[in-house]
Formats: C-alpha cells, structure tokens, sequence
C-alpha cells in the first residue's frame, strides 16, 4: 500500500485532539485534579503543532516552522507544570514560555534559519531537557508509592531515548536540499510521528491512571482513619503494627479503656463524650513517641503499640497517660464524672528471622492487662505475663 502522509499526519492530528478531550472529560468528572487540565492543555497544543508541521508548504513558514513548533515546547511546559500541579507544588508558569521564546528566537539565526537539520536537533534537544525536567518531578514524589508513577518516568525515558536517536539519524539524511516538505513526508520521519502519537496516547493513560491511583490512595487511606480523633482506627491499626516492629527487637503493645465512659454519655450527652474521647486522644498522642503507633480500636478502646519498648519504659509511658488523663479531664468539669483510664501493657520479642503476620496474640495479652486493671478497682496500669519468646505470628 503507497505511503500516504497526509492521512497518516491528519490521523496524529485527531488522535491527539481526541485524547486531549478525553484527559478534558476526565477532569470535569474529577474537578479537584487540576493537573488534568495542564496536561489536556499540553495534548491541545501538541495536535496544534503537528498540524502546522505538515500544513508547511500550504501556511507561511513563520507559522509552520517557529510557531508550530513553539506550540510543542509549551505543551511540553504544560505537561511539566501538570506534574507540579499534581504534586502540589508551585507551577512557576512563567518559565513554561522560555522554550518557545527561545525556539522563536534561535530561528531567526542563520544556523537553523537556513538549515532543517539543525532546527530537527535543537527542537530534540530541548524536547529532551523538558522530558527530563518531568521525570525530575515525578521522581521528586516517590515516596508516595504510586505505580502509574513509575510508569510515567519509563514512558517519559523512552520518549527520551526515541528523541535522542532522531538526533543521530538526522545526520544520515539530506534534509536541506529537497523540497522543504521532507520531514512531512519521508517514511523515517512518518515512523516518528507514530512513536511520538503513541508516546502521547500512553502518557495520557498514564496521566489519568496517576490520578485515579491517588484518588484509590486516599480513599484508603482515610478508611483507616478514625474521623472523631484522627487517630488510625482498629483496620490502620492492625496493618501498620507489624511493620513498625524491628525483627529480634522487644516491643509493647497497650491496651487502654476509659472508664465509666458510658455514664458521660447518659449524665452529659454524646458531645461531651466525644469531646473527652477526642482529648484522650490528644493526650495520648502527646505522651507517647513519635515512633509509637497510637489508634482509637472502638468506642472508647484505644491502642498503642511502642516498638523497641521494654516494660519499664512502657510502663511508664503508661502511667504518664494515666496521670495526664487525669487531670485533663477534671479541667473539663463533667459533674459526677472522674476521667480515669484503666490500661493493659504487654511486652514481647518480634521474631528474628521471620515477617511479621499479626499482633493479635499480644494485644489479646494486653487486653487480658487491661481487663485486670478493671477488676481491680479501674484507673491503674497492669502489665500482662512476659514471653521470652517471640509472640508475634510470623509467616516463615
């Protein structure tokens, strides 16, 4: 079948409009990614770009050469400033027209006035920097551990790579002595246009996965977040207590329970028991470390698991709880009401040589504590049966 380029340059052309739209489709159904819309942008401009390109010929050059071209540096800029965007860091929009300012400029220079293959390498170069800069910024966010992230940046690098060779292949051809319409039509440059039309198809599905993972991040985890306290609840709890604890190293887990909780309830209404439980909260997060894994279990059932804590040291974590609890809550004023806690403390070893699988078995230790300290007249600290063995389930 005869190459066609002007269908094949129409086809780049509605691809990357309609990808644009869908990237502008996904943002008004999703408003508060803001992102979205730099990147759509970006898209808009570069099936702008492409347009102009093989338009050259039929429109002045100014407009075919410098302009076109100017459009893909600042949609480049754009998808840079989408990934800031993203991270929510500042876009500083202004740098995003130094590229095609400078496209513009080092076009009216005989150097790549006269020549297409110099404008091909410099257009590459710069292509290059920006694609760099965005891998820079996705780098910069991940620590988040999203997968489309890295996605990205091996998109991005390839794209990279595919720029770098067309540098080292333009040396091969005569671009300066044929009809000016060369880059529209010769196979080589056809094949890039489709690397660079998948390039932008992949990235946009890229893009929009970025998204939709942060989203599914979130919402996950706010469903281990306790919304009265802002502690993790009883689901965050249990996942995150077997990472924090160092294999071979003790540990202690606390369990605590408000005492009479329910007659704040009944004597003074709901609000004021949760304006005690969200107290307790902010004191238990105030005498504990800041390594200490600390969640509201339910009700007014609190937990705290201390990694590297022998038992005199969780033991007195536990009584400056108790004692600062005290007296926060008498500065409430709940008539009829002692704000006391009554807490359970369990210590262990975290298996050497084995991940960790669940804590259950020590919290149940420390609950066994806790119910102890209630039967024994409440608002007191007692500590369950040490284990010379490690006491967490591992999975081997």
């Amino acid at each position: 079948m005869p190459y066609d380029p002007l269908t094949l340059w129409l086809l780049v052309v509605f691809i990357t409009m309609l990808t644009s739209g869908i990237l502008l489709l996904t943002w008004a159904t999703t408003p508060d990614s803001s992102a979205l819309s730099h990147w759509a942008a970006a898209l808009l401009l570069s099936g702008v770009s492409v347009a102009g390109i093989a338009a050259r010929g039929y429109i002045p050059n100014f407009v075919s050469i410098e302009l076109a071209n100017a459009a893909t540096f600042l949609g480049g800029g754009l998808m840079w400033t989408g990934f800031r965007r993203f991270d929510r860091r500042p876009l500083h929009l202004p740098v995003v027209f130094i590229p095609p300012i400078a496209w513009i400029a080092a076009c009216q220079l005989p150097l790549f006035q006269s020549s297409t293959t110099n404008r091909v390498v410099l257009a590459s170069i710069m292509l290059i920097v920006i694609l760099l800069a965005c891998i820079r910024e996705l780098r910069r966010g991940a620590y988040e551990g999203i997968v489309a992230r890295t996605m990205a940046i091996v998109v991005l690098a390839v794209q990279v790579a595919v720029l770098a060779s067309r540098i080292l292949v333009v040396q091969t051809l005569d671009l300066d002595s044929g009809s000016g319409f060369i880059l529209r039509t010769d196979p080589v440059f056809a094949w890039y246009g489709l690397a660079g039309l998948a390039f932008l198809v992949v990235m946009a599905f890229t893009m929009v996965a970025l998204v939709r993972e942060r989203r599914e991040l979130a919402y996950k985890q706010a469903s281990m977040i306790d919304e009265l306290t802002g502690l993790l609840n009883r689901r965050g709890f249990m996942g995150s207590a077997t990472g924090g604890c160092e294999p071979g190293r003790p540990f202690a887990v606390l369990a605590l329970d408000l005492d009479r909780f329910k007659e704040v309830n009944d004597r003074h209404g709901h609000a004021a028991g949760d304006d005690l439980l969200a107290m307790f909260a902010r004191v238990l997060r105030a005498q504990v470390r800041a390594t200490d894994i600390v969640a509201r279990m339910g009700g007014e059932e609190f937990g705290v698991l201390m990694p590297g804590a022998p038992l005199d040291i969780a033991c007195q974590a536990a009584e400056r709880i108790r004692a600062a609890f005290r007296a926060e809550a008498a500065a409430l004023n709940l008539a009829g009401v002692a704000g006391t806690v009554s807490i359970g403390v369990a210590v262990g070893l975290a298996p050497a040589n084995a991940a960790l699988e669940s804590i259950s078995p020590m919290l149940a230790r420390a609950d066994a504590a806790l119910y102890r300290a209630k039967a024994q007249g409440r608002d007191r600290v007692e500590t369950a049966r040490a284990e010379p063995q490690p006491v967490l389930r591992a999975v081997v």
